[in-house]
């Protein structure tokens, strides 16, 4: 699970990437945006969204509400502490 307050992003610019695994990031509660590949796309309850391997992206809150997604990686990126796996 993922959760950003109203106005946060998960990064300054689309740069964040996992180059070893696919994103599947389904939207719980929340409006935001995510770039992706030169696009902005809206996202709100029941959005899913794939991110591909090595796919740079930012997700941003645009609501006034926290922005919950559930995220689901194939293979794993991080270990169950919350650090990314090499």
């Amino acid at each position: 699970m993922m959760t950003l307050g109203p106005g946060e992003s998960t990064s300054p610019q689309p740069d964040n990437e996992h180059a070893w695994a696919e994103q599947w990031m389904y939207v719980v509660q929340g409006e935001g945006t995510a770039k992706t590949k030169g696009k902005k796309v809206a996202l709100r309850p029941g959005s899913l969204l794939l991110l591909e391997k090595g796919e740079p992206h930012q997700i941003t809150n645009t609501g006034s509400v926290p922005l919950v997604t559930l995220n689901i990686y194939a293979p794993p990126a991080y270990d169950k502490g919350g650090d990314p796996l090499y």
